[in-house]
């Protein structure tokens, strides 16, 4: 046999056409993933006094929630907010495709990330230490004149980075506030993951 080395040369990757490869029972190893888009259901749970509630989605980042609220401590895992202060602040194209009487419209919010925050602590500035929440809903109740959320928190965040790239997370501002000045539940065209990425932040996502 023959035990002369044979030099090989260093060859970079060759990119090849995407392909879609389904994930059964067994796991998978690869050994070069350039990008991996997994499309399957995931659980989103939480406990509210002692209840466990479950939701089973496909998540999809084309679009997020955004909550703000006032005084929340996001311990209790639910919150609620008055109707009148529910989907606004919303482009138009994108108010036409949700509405609080329409079950199926709610229903694929729960299929998008979320921001949950409370009110910055002076107009356009959040306080030093005041932290904003990555995470899922894992439902919705709609009451006669209030909306009840049950949640499940991923990540923490500081709050001053949505204030500082308002732009890049399609939060509306006039002259002296912004969205995060005001309770409110609003929908976004955008990619939360991906711009919370961009700014250098890492958030454990579906």
């Amino acid at each position: 046999m023959n035990k002369d080395l044979i030099k090989i040369e260093n060859r970079s990757l060759s990119k090849s056409e995407p392909r879609n490869i389904t994930l059964k029972d067994k796991s998978k190893y690869f050994e070069h993933v350039e990008n991996l888009n997994l499309n399957q259901n995931i659980n989103i749970s939480t406990t509210v006094n002692g209840n466990l509630i479950t939701s089973n989605i496909i998540p999809n980042n084309e679009f997020y929630n955004l909550f703000v609220l006032d005084g929340e401590d996001f311990a209790k895992c639910y919150f609620i907010i008055n109707k009148k202060d529910c989907l606004k602040y919303m482009d138009k194209q994108i108010s036409a495709l949700f509405s609080l009487s329409n079950s199926d419209s709610l229903n694929k919010c729960l299929t998008y990330p979320c921001l949950f925050a409370n009110k910055n602590n002076e107009y356009l500035k959040a306080g030093n230490d005041q932290l904003s929440y990555f995470g899922y809903l894992a439902k919705i109740e709609i009451g006669d004149t209030n909306i009840k959320f049950y949640f499940s928190i991923v990540s923490s965040l500081p709050q001053a980075i949505f204030n500082d790239y308002a732009q890049s997370f399609n939060l509306m501002e006039s002259k002296g506030d912004n969205e995060l000045d005001k309770v409110h539940w609003s929908i976004k065209n955008i990619n939360l993951v991906k711009c919370i990425r961009n700014l250098g932040f890492n958030v454990a996502s579906y």
